[in-house]
């Protein structure tokens, strides 16, 4: 499997969990007086949060997704599935901590939260 790519940029290392991307179902429901409505818009994979983490990365690898998660986006996200699909995302959020136990320069705990505005074309 190839690593997974944002923004142009190829991750050195993969994610060790990521969420599944799958449409979801957009739905709701209201209670009448003596029974309910269902309503259903079908699925989508517009509006999608895909949840990436890492263990831990190198810091430099963290300064460089930073950097893309500043920019305003659209993203182009290519998750490397067998669907072949890429995806514009906007980066929502970037987090990690410090480590200093760690040597030569890594963040732990990394957490990276994509938004899934539309499939690239």
């Amino acid at each position: 499997m190839s690593n997974i790519s944002i923004g142009g940029y190829t991750l050195e290392n993969n994610p060790n969990t990521m969420d599944m991307v799958r449409p979801q179902k957009y739905s709701s429901s209201a209670l009448t007086f003596d029974s309910v409505v269902f309503y259903n818009w079908g699925v989508s994979i517009i509006g999608v949060q895909i949840t990436l983490t890492w263990t831990y990365m190198l810091a430099s690898e963290f300064d460089t997704l930073d950097a893309i998660y500043q920019e305003p986006g659209p993203l182009v996200f290519d998750p490397t599935l067998d669907s072949g699909k890429t995806y514009d995302v906007q980066m929502i959020s970037l987090t990690g901590t410090m480590s200093h136990t760690i040597q030569g320069g890594y963040r732990s705990n990394v957490q990276m939260v994509l938004l899934i505005v539309g499939e690239a074309t």
